[in-house]
């Protein structure tokens, strides 16, 4: 089983336009089926967002 989180950017920078962008980010978690997937949502959700947070982060500042 797996959960997904995907997530739109949309990046407009106020200084240049050329480094704007619009981008879909995914990350994902895979779990064993015997688990309980309410039992164990929060955690995984969590080390998910913590790498979308990181991968828009760089695509943001990766021309700086």
């Amino acid at each position: 089983n797996r959960l997904t989180i995907a997530v739109n950017v949309t990046f407009k920078s106020a200084i240049d336009t050329k480094e704007n962008f619009e981008q879909t980010f995914s990350r994902y978690r895979d779990y064993n089926s015997s688990e309980n997937i309410s039992e164990i949502e929060e955690t995984l959700i969590d080390e998910i967002s913590n790498e979308l947070v990181e991968d828009i982060f760089n695509k943001a500042v990766v021309n700086w």
